[in-house]
């Protein structure tokens, strides 16, 4: 009896806390990547939400899905309860980046601009090793944060500009925080950068709110 006993206390302690019985991680990891390809191609929301919400209830502490639920519920507007999945993200995954990158958004749009600015100050020192991609999405929170995330914005941009110099995201993203610094030759400057290297797309910055302040620069009539 003691022997059995003991052995259904090792098999608990072997079992990772995420999963439940009668589901095998592999099933767990299908149903989360059919909800992350809901998520991705954007067709349905309320598909890729019930789908995590599948995840999540049979595995609760599973902290992809949460991550994945609280980007739906921002996209869906429901924020207290993003930031609620956020802040439990974190918990299981303290050294995740892009989780922290998360929180800072659900923070942002709850109105917690200090919880924002701390969690992506952390998702940036998790996020050193991280490629360009990453970086453009740490830049964009930051310039969400208004006048005081700006500096902040142009680092991660240059970070990301520095991983991938042929990425035509990090030029656009350079350009956007110039202008909103009102520094007009620095935008100029740097998509002629990228025109140069045959980079860059005028129509995509004629239709960019922020970028098309620059159409009729100068050092750019070449290009327009």
């Amino acid at each position: 009896m003691k022997h059995t006993l003991l052995l259904f206390l090792v098999f608990l302690f072997l079992v990772p806390a995420n999963l439940s019985f009668g589901q095998s991680s592999e099933d767990i990891q299908q149903q989360f990547h059919r909800a992350e390809t809901a998520w991705r191609n954007r067709s349905s929301l309320l598909e890729a939400k019930v789908r995590v919400d599948q995840v999540l209830e049979k595995a609760p502490n599973h902290a992809d899905g949460l991550k994945l639920r609280a980007e739906v519920l921002m996209a869906m507007r429901r924020y207290p309860e993003a930031l609620t999945d956020a802040e439990r993200a974190i918990e299981l995954s303290p050294n995740d980046g892009s989780a922290h990158l998360v929180l800072a958004e659900a923070a942002r749009l709850n109105g917690d601009t200090e919880l924002a600015r701390i969690s992506l100050e952390n998702a940036g020192q998790l996020s050193i090793n991280e490629g360009a991609a990453l970086h453009l999405k740490l830049s964009e929170s930051a310039m969400r944060l208004g006048e005081e995330g700006w500096t902040k914005a142009e680092s991660f941009a240059r970070v990301a500009h520095a991983k991938e110099p042929e990425n035509a995201q990090a030029y656009y993203q350079l350009a956007r925080i110039f202008i909103l610094q009102n520094r007009m030759e620095a935008g100029a400057t740097i998509l002629e950068k990228g025109f140069r290297s045959s980079l860059l797309d005028s129509d995509y910055i004629r239709n960019d709110s922020t970028l098309q302040k620059l159409v009729d620069h100068s050092a750019l009539s070449d290009y327009f």
